[in-house]
């Protein structure tokens, strides 16, 4: 399964009044491309001027207008913005903290959860990385990447490693 990168949920009310929310959104098409566009502009401004802080507070001035017309916030995040930010960081550590704003605004996120965790985990942070890889695991279990990441650090925790050709 794959999330839309727009929604349109419908309620008992639209089915009443014989109102298509997926059919309204599709005429919307310009306009949620523009507003994605915008919010787009409207980070890396903020990130520029005020790094992750700026960033979030370009963000939540943008936030309700996206929410009106729908846009999946994981889907912008983890899969259109994630590169611009990791190729404009100002420091290696601006890349992690994003990540973790998208955590702390998407906390039920799945990918949003195993993306932090894995960037903790690269940059040495473990313990970090454990809490957000059992995390993923309380909302799929499943997860076979955060599965064996887990585990692997949950290894070098319990074990220690010699070196016995020396």
């Amino acid at each position: 399964m794959t999330k839309p990168d727009v929604y349109a949920q419908l309620s008992s009310e639209d089915y009443k009044n014989n109102f298509d929310p997926v059919l309204s959104r599709i005429f919307m098409y310009d306009s949620i491309v523009k507003v994605r566009e915008e919010l787009r502009l409207a980070l890396q401004e903020g990130y520029n001027k005020g790094r992750i802080e700026g960033l979030k507070n370009a963000f939540y001035n943008h936030k309700s207008r996206c929410v009106e017309f729908g846009i999946n916030f994981e889907s912008f995040f983890l899969e259109d913005f994630w590169r611009w930010v990791y190729d404009n960081k100002k420091e290696d550590t601006d890349y992690l903290k994003y990540i973790k704003f998208v955590v702390d605004e998407l906390p039920n996120s799945v990918l949003a959860n195993y993306t932090y965790a894995r960037s903790a985990h690269y940059r040495d942070k473990n313990e970090e990385a454990k809490k957000y890889y059992r995390k993923c695991l309380e909302l799929n279990p499943a997860h076979s990447n955060a599965i064996k990441y887990y585990n692997l650090l949950m290894f070098h925790e319990n074990y220690e490693i010699k070196n016995y050709g020396q």
